[in-house]
């Protein structure tokens, strides 16, 4: 089974968790907000490293890394690319 396949299957096992869907909404969000000023692997990389950063602090300060986190933030991604990509070649074709 692959590294991904077995991520997904714990993160769905997980989402029921708070903490999981806070991770993919504000992962989500910090991505349609990002979007307009960056680039889409821009404003990818920049929510990654935020997500990153969190779970950095939380490794130190907090509950610990926690890799289900992580994953929650990249589907969050993930799942915002496509909306990003879409609005912008709509507009394209209206501007």
């Amino acid at each position: 089974m692959s590294v991904l396949a077995r991520f997904s299957r714990r993160f769905l096992i997980h989402y029921h968790e708070e903490d999981k869907r806070q991770h993919f909404g504000y992962s989500f969000v910090l991505m349609l907000l990002a979007a307009p000023w960056l680039s889409l692997w821009a404003a990818i990389a920049v929510v990654l490293l935020i997500g990153l950063l969190k779970e950095v602090w939380d490794h130190f300060w907090g509950s610990g890394f926690c890799w289900i986190d992580m994953t929650a933030n990249v589907f969050g991604i993930l799942s915002a690319a496509p909306c990003i990509w879409l609005t912008s070649r709509g507009l394209q074709g209206l501007i």
